[in-house]
């Protein structure tokens, strides 16, 4: 997999101001107990809840646009976006110590 050949690459796209800082927020409306896996693609929040509604049998693509998934950006061709932070905090202990997996979800 292609990636930065070193910091000098990341600092130079930094200071080209070639990045995006981007948030969400998820409240989870299902009970998050520790060693139990949940998405939180349909806990209320930023961006706004999505809930997999398709037609039987018939695939639906999920886009930043369809879908209201996390604001990423436009399409930055031939350059590669990249996740370089992540911060992950929880408001009540109830769910920790709990793993985390981003997800890019293509269809469903």
């Amino acid at each position: 997999m292609a990636g930065f050949n070193g910091v000098r690459e990341i600092v130079n796209a930094h200071l080209a101001g070639a990045e995006k800082y981007t948030q969400f927020r998820k409240a989870p409306s299902q009970i998050t107990t520790a060693g139990i896996w949940f998405d939180l693609t349909s806990s209320g929040g930023n961006p706004k809840p999505f809930y997999y509604a398709s037609p039987p049998l018939e695939a639906t693509v999920m886009s930043q646009s369809s879908a209201s998934g996390m604001l990423h950006g436009g399409d930055v061709s031939p350059s590669l976006k990249v996740i370089r932070r992540l911060l992950v905090m929880s408001s009540s202990a109830t769910g920790l110590p709990m793993p985390m997996r981003l997800c890019d979800y293509l269809l469903c």
